[in-house]
């Protein structure tokens, strides 16, 4: 089996979303969600269903913005799509 035909998903999932830009920043994103979280929850300030559906809807957001900040940036102009070197096998 050639190693350029497997079923991995491409980079950024089958949806195509980007990554954000430092782990940091995926760690405090986790972090914060899941603190208001527990204490809305514990606070008898919502259901116990925040538990679960404000993790979700965070993350629902930042795919939303990452799909709209996809449609108004061409993609010539991102820097991560920058010219490559003619050597270099991204380019075949």
């Amino acid at each position: 089996m050639d190693p350029d035909e497997t079923d991995a998903p491409p980079p950024g999932g089958w949806f195509g979303l980007q990554v954000l830009p430092a782990g940091w920043m995926r760690g405090l994103l986790t972090t914060v969600t899941g603190l208001v979280t527990v204490v809305v929850a514990l606070g008898d300030l919502a259901s116990a269903w925040v538990v679960g559906v404000l993790p979700v809807t965070v993350a629902a957001m930042v795919a939303y913005h990452e799909v709209l900040e996809r449609l108004i940036q061409p993609a010539h102009t991102d820097p991560a799509g920058a010219q490559k070197p003619p050597g270099d096998p991204a380019t075949r």
